[in-house]
């Protein structure tokens, strides 16, 4: 089977090798979108509101976005999720964590740590 892919990539040339890589997981293969998941218990909403309003600036450069925000989670099975569920996708997981330790971020991170408990975690989706 190798000799297969040696002789289609002599016969294609660059566009042989670039489907190569991306059919064998190489560099050009796409990765996997990541999700940043926050369980969130507010204390202060006044203040809390202070925070929400900066985050959304905060996501573009890293191409972050919105998929939930404060929605209300319902228990189907297990402990009852908390009030407040904010789900957020990134490109990758390298650019999750590069928003969360951006100044922008950590300069608002203050008012939600003051105003709120939670428990904040980066998971992967499924690569493409």
């Amino acid at each position: 089977m190798t000799h297969g892919w040696i002789a289609y990539l002599v016969r294609r040339g660059a566009a042989g090798l670039a489907l190569a890589m991306v059919t064998a997981g190489g560099a050009a293969a796409a990765e996997a979108k990541a999700y940043v998941v926050n369980e969130i218990t507010v204390s202060d909403a006044t203040r809390f509101q202070t925070y929400a309003d900066q985050v959304p600036a905060t996501l573009a450069p890293f191409g972050g976005k919105y998929l939930v925000r404060g929605g209300k989670g319902e228990a189907m099975a297990g402990t009852p999720p908390t009030d407040r569920i904010v789900i957020l996708e990134f490109p990758n997981r390298a650019q999750a964590k590069a928003w969360r330790a951006s100044a922008a971020y950590q300069k608002i991170l203050p008012i939600r740590d003051a105003t709120s408990t939670s428990r904040v975690y980066v998971v992967d989706g499924v690569a493409p």
